[in-house]
């Protein structure tokens, strides 16, 4: 069993997930390349390798960064968050849950509501002030 991966023949980027396995040298020879690329034994990563044209060897590669927010992580070879950009994102996640919970939670204030139980409608106020407070955070963290 071997692998076999496909890679522009102009740019030398592999083709993501175009990475196959093969049995034997006369399923190998019966590869049909997709059009434009060339066969190369081995699997290959797309984000992080490419085959130098001239050479024929393949060599590092760092794709464009996603934006601005991002850094390249060596050890994973993949673009990541900085460290400021995870930090902001973890704190939107952290009151987005934070929401949540207490949305449900307002249940039983809402059904205590709907039959006119004392104290539900100012409860239910109570949640919403809550949820009010921690909004301005999203806008803060976005």
């Amino acid at each position: 069993m071997r692998a076999v991966s496909f890679y522009d023949a102009t740019s030398g980027l592999f083709t993501d997930g175009a990475t196959i396995l093969v049995a034997d040298d006369q399923a190998t020879a019966s590869l049909i390349p997709p059009a434009g690329c060339v066969a190369l034994d081995g699997n290959y990563d797309a984000l992080s390798q490419k085959v130098d044209i001239p050479t024929g060897t393949v060599v590092p590669y760092i794709p464009a960064s996603p934006g601005a927010d991002y850094v390249w992580d060596v050890p994973t070879l993949r673009w990541i968050l900085s460290p400021t950009a995870q930090a902001a994102a973890n704190a939107k996640a952290a009151v987005l849950v934070a929401i949540a919970q207490l949305e449900a939670g307002q249940g039983r204030a809402l059904r205590e509501a709907a039959i006119g139980t004392p104290g539900a409608v100012a409860r239910l106020q109570a949640i919403d002030a809550q949820i009010e407070a921690l909004r301005p955070t999203l806008t803060a963290t976005s």
